[in-house]
């Protein structure tokens, strides 16, 4: 079994392109696939349109390994109308409903989770306006974790924070220690991104996997770029976040395995990337390392 992200394949977002990126993922040979599409920004599916996802899903014999929510932030210009950290406690509510919409699409996927980004604001731009929200950034998380895993509950839906691409792993441990000192295991989990980590550490790109393993609900396997040179500037460091496709030689996948196995993780394990142009070629490989990740982990845990 092997997940992979439903936006691996960059085409634009009609009903069409989009049934199609799942038959071609279908086809390859792939069990599941982590919804994708909509990751960021202020986009809310509705109930038919959610139904008919299920639909598309169950007729070509695919399951889901989680759906990513949003954040209501988008990459290219900052927006803060439904972003649930938000100051403004209008836009921080509209933010949750966002959060929520994605749960109830999880639910009807039997998804099993959500992922979330949770960005450090006042860290990642010091000279934004955002330098007031320090003080109450953690009331407004704080609030809009309580109501967000309270509805996820009522689904049956897990919630997964996901290690990023920037600030640097001291401020992330140090939020993620925060985090977890707060919320039970069975309430907040962790979703590990191999690509994020491996730009924030390149001398360890597993740990923050080692870190959380016990938390550990989701994963995002790609390749990011070293970031070798440390650069600070949150549009450089979006630069390095390139989501290749990993080669069979270029980590230690046993020592990825044996972390894994030992943790709570439920398989397929899954990836998290851009294919690009060489779209048969990448999902070939892409396979055959996550059944290679399948065999190495199964092995271990029976080991136990």
């Amino acid at each position: 079994m092997v997940a992979i992200s439903t936006d691996c394949i960059k085409t634009a977002f009609c009903t069409e392109h989009v049934k199609g990126i799942l038959k071609q993922i279908s086809d390859a040979g792939f069990s599941h696939v982590q919804w994708m599409h909509e990751w960021n920004g202020i986009y809310q599916y509705s109930e038919s349109e959610m139904y008919q996802i299920k639909n598309w899903l169950n007729d070509l014999s695919l399951d889901v390994k989680g759906v990513h929510a949003s954040d209501g932030t988008l990459q290219s210009h900052f927006d803060d109308r439904k972003m649930f950290i938000s100051p403004n406690e209008a836009n921080r509510v509209a933010g949750v409903e966002l959060v929520k919409n994605r749960i109830d699409l999880a639910n009807i996927l039997n998804a099993g989770e959500i992922v979330l980004h949770l960005k450090l604001f006042n860290i990642i731009f010091p000279q934004s306006e955002y330098c007031i929200f320090e003080d109450t950034y953690w009331i407004q998380v704080y609030k809009s974790l309580d109501e967000i895993i309270d509805y996820s509950k009522t689904k049956n839906i897990n919630v997964a924070i996901e290690n990023m691409e920037h600030p640097f792993e001291v401020y992330q441990f140090e939020q993620f220690d925060k985090l977890f000192a707060k919320y039970d295991k069975a309430d907040l989990g962790f979703c590990y991104d191999l690509g994020h980590n491996m730009i924030v550490n390149s001398d360890n790109p597993f740990s923050f996997v080692e870190r959380y393993n016990d938390r550990l609900i989701n994963i995002h396997l790609n390749a990011g770029l070293y970031n070798v040179d440390h650069v600070e500037d949150y549009r450089e460091v979006l630069k390095l976040d390139a989501h290749n496709v990993l080669q069979m030689d270029e980590l230690d996948y046993d020592r990825l395995a044996r972390i894994i196995a030992k943790s709570p993780y439920e398989l397929p394990v899954c990836f998290e990337v851009s294919l690009r142009d060489k779209v048969e070629k990448g999902l070939s490989k892409t396979l055959e390392l996550g059944n290679y990740l399948d065999d190495l982990i199964r092995n271990y845990r029976s080991e136990k």
